[in-house]
């Protein structure tokens, strides 16, 4: 096969590989790292800024144990209004929004 064949298969065997990553689920992680950590910290700690205007520490186990899933789905979509929460349903997907909903679940403390 010619270098160039070889280069069509090469590129036919990415743009499968990509396009394959299309049907994955969405990383709850990576979405919150990029939408929600900035606010809320990586591991789940607010600012000390925003915790003092009530930003919730969502590995808090106490809010874990409060917060239903419903509810922080809610906060996600459709913000808080008299606060910097923002809402994400205009650019998250139900799905996206669902996979932060378990993400978060994760920053509650080891029992």
């Amino acid at each position: 096969m010619s270098v160039l064949g070889q280069l069509a298969v090469a590129g036919l065997a990415l743009a499968i590989a990509a396009g394959a990553g299309a049907d994955a689920p969405p990383d709850g992680r990576l979405l919150y790292n990029a939408k929600c950590a900035s606010c809320h910290g990586r591991t789940g700690k607010a600012r000390p800024d925003l915790a003092k205007k009530n930003t919730p520490n969502l590995n808090d186990p106490a809010w874990q144990k409060e917060a239903t899933d419903d509810e922080i789905r809610d906060v996600i979509a459709k913000g808080v209004g008299s606060s910097a929460m923002k809402a994400f349903s205009p650019e998250l997907k139900a799905e996206e929004i669902a996979a932060v909903v378990k993400y978060v679940r994760t920053l509650a403390p080891a029992k």
